[in-house]
Order: C-alpha cells, then sequence, then structure tokens
C-alpha cells in the first residue's frame, strides 16, 4: 500500500502460487491486481524470499538499468546527428546562395564583354574607328565572350 501511495509499482513475490490464487476479494488481491509478480515455490510460506530470487530480481534492475542507459546514448547519439544534420543543411543553404551570387557575377561579366566586342566592331567601321585601329586591335586580343562558361555543370 506505501509502494502505491508513493505511485511505485510493487513486486510481489508470489511464494507457492498464494496471491494467485488468492480471492478476488481480499484487499491485497485488488491492489495487486495489475502489478508484476515473481513465482516462487518453497516449504515456509511465511519466510523470506530465497537468495536466488532476490539475486534475480537485482539482476533484472541492473538490466533495466543499463538498457535505460543505452537507451539515453542512442538518444543522445540522434541528437548529435540531427544538429549535424542541420548544421550541414545550414552550410548548404548557405553554399547554394553563393554559387548563384557568382553565377549571377559571371553572368554579369560576360555581358560586359560582349557589350566591349560590340563596341570594338563598331569601332572598325566609323572612320573613327579606322583611326584606332591598332589600339582595336589590341583590344581584340581580349577573350572572347564565348571563352567563359558561367554554367556549373
Amino acid at each position: 500500500e506505501v509502494s502505491l501511495a508513493a505511485s511505485k509499482t510493487p513486486i510481489a513475490i508470489d511464494i507457492n502460487a498464494t496471491l494467485a490464487a488468492a480471492n478476488p476479494e481480499r484487499p491485497l488481491k485488488r491492489l495487486l491486481a495489475d502489478r508484476i509478480y515473481i513465482a516462487e515455490q518453497k516449504a515456509d510460506l511465511d519466510g523470506v524470499p530465497d537468495e536466488g530470487t532476490v539475486q534475480a530480481l537485482a539482476r533484472s534492475f541492473r538490466t533495466a538499468r543499463l538498457e535505460t542507459l543505452r537507451l539515453r546514448v542512442a538518444v543522445a547519439g540522434a541528437g548529435i546527428f540531427a544538429l549535424l544534420f542541420l548544421a550541414a543543411a545550414g552550410l548548404y543553404l548557405v553554399a547554394e546562395e553563393r554559387a548563384v551570387r557568382i553565377e549571377q557575377t559571371c553572368s554579369t561579366i560576360v555581358d560586359e564583354l560582349e557589350r566591349g566586342w560590340n563596341l570594338i566592331e563598331s569601332f572598325r567601321t566609323t572612320q573613327f574607328g579606322k583611326l584606332i585601329a591598332s589600339v582595336a586591335e589590341d583590344l581584340a586580343k581580349l577573350p572572347r565572350p564565348s571563352d567563359f562558361n558561367c554554367d556549373p555543370g
């Protein structure tokens, strides 16, 4: 009754099936109706449980604690992996944003080169362009826009 009042699960050692065979109307039987029973057979009904039963009970508690520890370690590991995933996802988004900016910058550079080439071509057809043909030839050594590829793939 003390264990139940403290919200603790009592473990009853059922010697010679005394609890299992008890009248369901008895208060102890009603209190322990859905609790854990450990069956034990012995001649003395009023004696203490065998040492083997107590040791088996202690072993089961150690096993339960070990399982709890394993579960906590597994949850901690899963938490660490979740944090690593979030960090990797954040870094991926930053890298994608920077790649888009670099591609836009590259496209702007290629567009400016194209505009420069068009200007050079227009100089070649004018009187002024003929006067500065030698300069235009030097400018013609600039890389062609078709030499650049902004496609990251």
